[in-house]
């Protein structure tokens, strides 16, 4: 919550505007140590980590373009996983659900949320296709305020993570005037 006073009264106006976003100093510990990069999802599917060439991600859904992947390491640390943003977001988490991995590496205080598909890359039909195939990760979220924070998986896995702005709002609006007159608060689209 801030507000600002007028040193005297006078006819004035006043916006708000939502500020870039920006996700910075991250981290991803991962047994490998691969690189880290925060790549922007654009599109459906996504290469699942530097360190696997044909590995994907797919089935991402549209409502989480634009948000930010930590493509890095395949198989995560119990480490830190760690980021700082100037806004509030959302972190998705998604992990292998082979064997029993699942739930005892989940961090602290994420939520179901859905699934996304793990594509190995081998194709249709070969022999390590059927051995491998594509599995089902189910996704994981827990909201976050602006700063740094930090979580880790509580087990080694193969996993991912996401970090999505979360939506802009502006809420208990109040300007003082002296006619008191009512507040609207109107959105610039010209």
């Amino acid at each position: 919550t801030h507000s600002f006073q007028f040193r005297k009264g006078c006819m004035a106006a006043w916006f708000v505007q939502d500020a870039p976003f920006s996700l910075t100093g991250v981290v991803s510990a991962g047994h490998a140590k691969a690189p880290v990069n925060v790549v922007t999802i654009t599109e459906s599917s996504v290469k699942f980590a530097t360190n696997r060439d044909k590995y994907k991600l797919k089935n991402i859904p549209s409502d989480m373009f634009g948000s930010f992947y930590v493509q890095a390491d395949h198989y995560k640390a119990t480490g830190e996983q760690k980021f700082t943003t100037n806004r509030p977001v959302v972190v998705y988490v998604t992990i292998d659900s082979r064997g029993d991995a699942n739930l005892k590496a989940l961090p602290d205080g994420f939520t179901r949320y859905g699934s996304l598909a793990f594509d190995h890359g081998f194709s249709p039909g070969t022999p390590d296709f059927t051995k491998y195939g594509v599995v089902d990760f189910p996704m994981y979220k827990k909201a976050f305020p602006p700063g740094t924070h930090s979580f880790q998986f509580r087990k080694g896995c193969m996993a991912a993570w996401f970090v999505q702005d979360a939506p802009f709002s502006l809420t208990g609006v109040v300007s003082a005037g002296h006619a008191k007159a009512p507040v609207n608060v109107v959105t610039i689209t010209e």
